[in-house]
């Protein structure tokens, strides 16, 4: 009797606490527990790593002057100048005049991913690349943008193979930074691929052990599949490199209740 009316006492306790939770979770029918779909996190530093820079941007290689008198060369110097939504109209301007200018379209591209115009900057950003492809000259700068713009209109299907190729160039000079990597594993676990979004965020990790949206992805994925320890190791990593994320700590004392009921209900 004594057992049964702990048991029942400990599920009021955690039924009360899961109601004042700042996140919600839902129980299955299975009876396995899962956390509620939430909005991703931001990366760290995400403004500065997201935003493709005027240095980031290839030299204009074609000097193409509209009857308009556009030319990438000033959309460039635009660009530079921060000036984002004049260097996206200059760049259309060239753009609509000279339509297989990948140039043009690249620089349009990147103006409105500094405006967080993600979706426009996706279907420029993919012209570009296509006419890039087109000509045999690829490049990288345009490749992980685009991938950034499809991660922010959470069209993870065509960010993925894009991120793979920004966290796998063999060139020292650029090697694969944390967002990248954060990136590639949050496009691999809304594709269903957990396996591989944990080995991206571990990297992600080893590359910047603070990476807040990282280690709370590797919490969350450790607390799927019922490795609570695993969860709540990460999880309070993630709350100590930011204490306002309430996602990561609704979900850390969840995995600690969880815990915690199968620890007493196993010495019961």
């Amino acid at each position: 009797m004594m057992k049964t009316g702990f048991r029942a006492s400990l599920s009021r306790v955690v039924l009360s606490a899961l109601m004042l939770m700042t996140a919600a979770v839902v129980f299955g029918q299975s009876g396995a527990t899962r956390p509620r779909r939430v909005t991703t996190p931001p990366p760290v530093d995400d403004e500065a790593g997201a935003s493709p820079s005027a240095s980031r941007t290839a030299t204009p290689t074609r000097t193409v002057v509209t009857n308009s008198g556009a030319s990438v060369a000033r959309a460039y110097s635009l660009l530079e100048q921060k000036q984002y939504e004049a260097a996206a109209k200059e760049a259309k301007q060239v753009a609509a005049g000279d339509p297989n200018n990948s140039e043009a379209w690249k620089i349009a591209g990147f103006a409105e991913v500094n405006l967080k115009q993600y979706a426009e900057a996706a279907a420029d950003l993919q012209r570009a690349l296509d006419l890039q492809r087109t000509a045999g000259a690829e490049d990288a700068n345009t490749v992980d943008a685009l991938a950034q713009a499809y991660v922010r209109t959470e069209d993870y299907t065509r960010a993925l193979p894009l991120l793979v190729i920004a966290t796998t160039r063999t060139s020292k000079a650029t090697p694969p930074d944390a967002l990248m990597l954060y990136y590639r594993g949050l496009a691999e676990y809304r594709t269903n691929k957990a396996a591989d979004a944990e080995r991206s965020f571990n990297a992600a990790v080893k590359t910047d052990p603070k990476n807040t949206a990282a280690l709370y992805y590797l919490g969350r994925i450790a607390f799927e599949r019922r490795d609570d320890t695993a969860a709540i190791a990460s999880l309070n990593r993630a709350t100590l490199s930011d204490p306002r994320f309430a996602d990561a700590w609704a979900l850390l004392t969840y995995a600690y209740m969880r815990r915690a009921a199968v620890t007493t209900g196993a010495k019961a």
